[in-house]
């Protein structure tokens, strides 16, 4: 797993590469909340992420609880197709949806749209 930053017009990008597990959860949740408490406005993109388990998926949960806590921006772009799966899974599909993503469409819905 590694982590990329850059500033692009005022927020902080991080784009997360390789696996977002519970082997890298620990070293991740440190360096993403150190960015969020520095950075009024973060977003990660998830486009790199090529394993995302349970582990992964409680990290993104606590920054999104931070963020509202600290009354800062935090969204998502991106997704890979192991974030999507997983995130469609949970149920938490609207808990990740922002204007900055494409939008995750529920299984149910695709079929829909797809018949």
């Amino acid at each position: 797993m590694s982590l990329r930053i850059r500033m692009e017009e005022g927020r902080c990008i991080a784009s997360i590469e390789g696996e977002l597990s519970i082997y890298t959860a620990y070293d991740l949740k440190r360096e993403l909340l150190a960015l969020l408490d520095r950075h009024q406005h973060l977003e990660l993109d998830l486009s790199a992420v090529g394993e995302l388990d349970t582990a992964g998926c409680q990290i993104l949960v606590l920054l999104r609880r931070e963020a509202g806590k600290q009354s800062k921006e935090l969204t998502f772009s991106g997704r890979s197709d192991p974030t999507v799966a997983l995130i469609e899974l949970l149920g938490l599909v609207g808990y990740f949806s922002d204007d900055t993503a494409p939008r995750v469409v529920p299984g149910a819905e695709l079929a829909r749209a797809q018949a």
